[in-house]
Order: C-alpha cells, then structure tokens, then sequence
C-alpha cells in the first residue's frame, strides 16, 4: 500500500512538472513571438512612408537638373540683353576739339552736337575731361530745346579737371543733326588743353530700349 501511494504521487510529480513546463516554453514562445510581431507591423506600417519619401527624394533628384537647365538659360538671356547695342552712323562732334589760351582769364565755349543719327535716341550721358593746369571749367548748359524732357549738367570738378553726369532725355526722341550741350571753360595759364567728351558709363546712348553705339570726335 504504502509503495502505491509512493508511485502515484511521483506520477503526480511528474506530470505536474510536465505541464509546467509546458506552460514555460509557451510564454517564451509568446514572449518572443511578441516582439517579432510588432517588429513585422511596425516595418510594414513605416513602408508607405519610407515609399513616399524615396519617391519625393527620386523626384526632387530629377527635378534639380531641370532647375538648373533653367538657371544655366536664363544668365545668358540676361547677358545677352545687356549686351545688345544698336549699331549707328552717330557721331557727336565737339567745336573747338581744342583749347588754346594766350593768357590767363580767356573764355572758350565748346558746343557739342550731334551729327547723322540714324537711329532715333531717347538720350543719354557724357563725361568731359581736361587740363586743370591750363583751363576750368565755368558753366555746363544743356540744350532744352533738344532735351525737352530731362536735363543734367553734372558735377565739376576743376581740381581733377571733370565733369562727371552730364545727362539729358527727349519724351520724343531725336534724329539727323541736334545740338547737346554747350560748356564755358575759362583758361588759368597759357596753352592747349583738348576737351575730351566720352560717353557716360552710367547712362549711355539709347535707342529704343538698347544702347546706341555713339562716335566722339
């Protein structure tokens, strides 16, 4: 009897230890099988989003070099605008070229007119320069008559011998032969000082829009 009751308790034993283990592996599979799951979920939660975003990085790609075609086409344009010059017959010719003083205390007026302009202008700008060692300048007066629209003697320096911005414009625009400008110098020594008028940088000749190609002389 006593062996009987000895042989079911470990039969008991044992199967208890059976179903506990059992019960064991069972959390651990769940336990790893839990992690795997939500690992899979969250990869194929994140895949429409890594698809989008490798789509926008794949369009943006191939939209940078059309942005920079664009760019690339556009510096020459603006090049080639700033570039345009209409070419002309127009002269403008200074009476004297030159100055020539006996003495001190002279006055000389040089006229500045333009000659054969075959394209009609809307204005522009002229620069002087000459001898302060020699002559100096008293007085700069734009023809009105010509320039009805705007007019600019600019800005004498007899120190360093210039005058800088000497401008002008017609509303009407003007062709053929015209006058310009007229400048009073004064001489300070005897001699010969040319007066070199050049066209303004700043504002030059233009024609419709486009800078006019001008001969001084």
């Amino acid at each position: 009897m006593t062996k009987t009751l000895l042989l079911l308790s470990t039969l008991a034993l044992s199967v208890a230890a059976g179903c506990g283990t059992g019960s064991g592996e069972e959390i651990s599979k769940q336990s790893e099988v839990g992690p795997a799951r939500a690992s899979r979920e969250g990869v194929a939660a994140d895949a429409p989003a890594a698809a989008e975003a490798e789509n926008a990085s794949a369009a943006l790609a191939g939209a940078r070099p059309q942005a920079n075609a664009s760019q690339q086409e556009v510096g020459p344009s603006l090049n080639r605008a700033a570039a345009a010059r209409v070419e002309s017959t127009a002269r403008i010719v200074a009476t004297p070229a030159s100055i020539t003083a006996s003495a001190p205390k002279q006055t000389f007026t040089v006229k500045l007119v333009g000659h054969a302009f075959d394209k009609i202008t809307e204005g522009g700008g002229i620069d002087l320069r000459f001898d302060p060692a020699l002559v100096r300048v008293t007085a700069v007066s734009v023809n009105r008559d010509t320039w009805e629209f705007f007019d600019q003697n600019g800005v004498i320096d007899n120190v360093n011998g210039r005058v800088d911005g000497i401008q002008f414009a017609s509303f009407v625009g003007r062709g053929g032969d015209f006058p310009i400008v007229s400048v009073t110098f004064e001489s300070v020594a005897a001699g010969t000082s040319r007066a070199e008028f050049a066209e303004s940088a700043l504002t030059p000749f233009a024609s419709g829009g486009q800078r006019l190609a001008v001969a001084f002389q």
